[in-house]
C-alpha cells in the first residue's frame, strides 16, 4: 500500500465520521493506521475512545504519539490521568508540551505542583477529578490537600462523599472542615447529623475553641428565640 493510499483511506474515514457512519470510518482508519499513517492512528484512537473502547484507543494513541503526534501524547496523558497514574500522566504531558501541544504545559504544571506538595494544586486536582466523574480520586486528592493545610479541602471531600451516598465519610470530612473553621461546615454537618447529635457535639466542640461550633451554637440560639 502506498503512502497516498493510506492518506486517502484516512480522508475517507474522516468523511464517513462527518455523516455519522462511524463503524465504516473505523474500518478505514484501521487500514490506514496499519499502513503507518499517523493521522489515521490518532483518528482511530479518538473514535475508539468515543465509543468507550479506551484500551484499544490507548494502543493507537501510543503508536501515534511515538510517531510524533502531540495531540496523541496529550490524549495518552489524559487517559493516564483519569486512571490515577499520575507519574505516567506527567511523563506524557511533558512529552506533549515539548512537542508543542498548547494545553499540556498548564496541566503538567498542576500535576507537578500537586505531587510536590502544593495544597492549592492538590485541591485543584481534586476538583478536576470530581468534574470528570472520578470521586475516589477526587476525595484522595482533597484528603492530601486537607492534610497539607487547605481549609476548603475537607469540605469538598465531604460534598463528594455525600453526593455518592457515603454518609459516614461525609460526616468525617464535614467535621474536619469544622475543626479548621471552614465557614460552610455547619451546612454540611446539619445535613448528615441529626439535631440531637449536633447538640451533643456542641458543648465539647465549643470548649475546644472550634469556630464552627461557636457559630452553630449562635445559630441554634437564634432559632430558639
Amino acid at each position: 500500500m502506498s503512502v497516498d493510499d493510506a492518506i486517502a483511506m484516512n480522508e475517507l474515514g474522516r468523511r464517513l465520521v462527518a455523516v455519522g457512519r462511524t463503524d465504516e470510518a473505523i474500518s478505514w482508519y484501521t487500514k490506514a493506521a496499519q499502513a503507518g499513517n499517523r493521522d489515521a492512528m490518532f483518528n482511530l484512537g479518538l473514535n475508539l475512545e468515543q465509543r468507550g473502547d479506551v484500551d484499544q484507543a490507548l494502543q493507537w494513541y501510543v503508536r501515534a504519539a511515538n510517531a510524533g503526534d502531540d495531540d496523541a501524547m496529550h490524549n495518552v496523558a489524559s487517559i493516564m490521568f483519569r486512571r490515577g497514574q499520575i507519574e505516567d500522566a506527567m511523563r506524557w504531558f511533558d512529552s506533549a508540551a515539548r512537542a508543542g501541544n498548547a494545553s499540556a504545559p498548564a496541566l503538567l504544571q498542576m500535576l507537578q505542583s500537586a505531587v510536590g506538595g502544593d495544597a492549592d494544586a492538590m485541591l485543584g486536582l481534586g476538583g478536576v477529578y470530581d468534574s470528570i466523574g472520578e470521586p475516589d480520586l477526587a476525595i484522595a486528592w482533597f484528603a492530601k490537600a486537607a492534610d497539607a493545610g487547605d481549609t476548603e479541602a475537607a469540605w469538598d471531600a465531604g460534598v463528594v462523599s455525600q453526593a455518592r451516598g457515603d454518609i459516614k465519610s461525609a460526616r468525617h470530612w464535614y467535621m474536619r472542615a469544622a475543626e479548621v473553621g471552614y465557614p460552610d461546615a455547619m451546612i454540611g454537618i446539619s445535613q448528615v447529623f441529626s439535631r440531637d447529635e449536633i447538640l451533643e457535639w456542641l458543648p465539647g466542640a465549643i470548649a475546644s475553641g472550634n469556630p464552627t461550633a461557636r457559630a452553630f451554637a449562635q445559630q441554634i440560639r437564634q432559632d430558639l428565640d
